[in-house]
């Protein structure tokens, strides 16, 4: 998503935790869409931790960073080989 907001960032999340389940933890950075009460009040009704990584520095978020790169590259691969990105990410669930 290019510049999401705090609703759109609500209706991805609730639609991925449809398909596979709240998760316990959000790590993410201080973007607005996260740092907004809408998005607190969100996690707090889901019983959902949110943790965010130091403002400018994503080095700080290593892991988080990594493991994006490595769905970045592994959609980017197999939506190159013409996989229905839900199969995709089904497989790459399990692999995880």
């Amino acid at each position: 998503m290019h510049n999401p907001s705090t609703k759109a960032t609500i209706d991805a999340l609730s639609f991925l935790f449809t398909l596979y389940g709240l998760c316990e933890i959000i790590l993410s950075n201080n973007g607005t869409q996260f740092t907004s009460t809408k998005f607190t009040e969100y996690c707090a009704r889901n019983g959902i931790k949110h943790i965010t990584a130091s403002p400018g520095h994503p080095q700080s978020n290593g892991q988080a960073e990594r493991y994006v790169d490595t769905v970045e590259s592994t959609l980017t691969k197999e939506l190159y080989n013409e996989g229905k990105i839900s199969d995709i990410l089904l497989k790459f669930s399990i692999l995880s």
